[in-house]
């Protein structure tokens, strides 16, 4: 081979091995984009939630929570939200899971579940941890 091969060779495997990196970093930077809004989307959702449960003492419906969600900023990426209100009793602890949402990437950033517990904290969990939390919350009537 003559210099201008290598060259040009050496050229061509840069050029490869940097358009994969920009690839593999855009589609990180997606899902954590893609993340961060679903967290925020939910935060914006549980002040909501908070408000309503402070005025009226109870949970909002949910057709409230579905037209809640679709006022929300970023909640294109909230995707399906399970609402979990007709389950929850007035004296369930603050840890317990109102709402969730599961999500699933493709790179570093792991899948796992936004959760809204009652007390209106925001969560990321693994889909193991998630599991167990709701496994432990869950009815009979709610399993089936």
């Amino acid at each position: 081979m003559n210099k201008a091969q290598k060259r040009l060779l050496t050229n061509l495997a840069g050029t490869v091995i940097t358009i994969i990196a920009f690839i593999f970093g855009f589609g990180n930077f997606k899902d954590y984009v893609n993340k961060s809004e679903a967290i925020r989307a939910f935060k914006q959702l549980g002040q909501e939630v908070l408000k309503y449960r402070k005025e009226t003492g109870q949970l909002p419906s949910e057709a409230m929570i579905a037209n809640l969600k679709e006022q929300l900023e970023g909640s294109a990426r909230v995707g399906n939200i399970v609402y979990r209100a007709q389950y929850i009793s007035i004296d369930s602890p603050p840890d317990t899971i109102v709402a969730y949402s599961k999500k699933d990437y493709n790179w570093l950033i792991r899948s796992g579940f936004v959760v809204l517990s009652l007390d209106g904290r925001v969560l990321y969990l693994t889909p193991k941890k998630f599991n167990d939390l709701l496994a432990k919350q869950q009815t009979a009537i709610e399993v089936e």
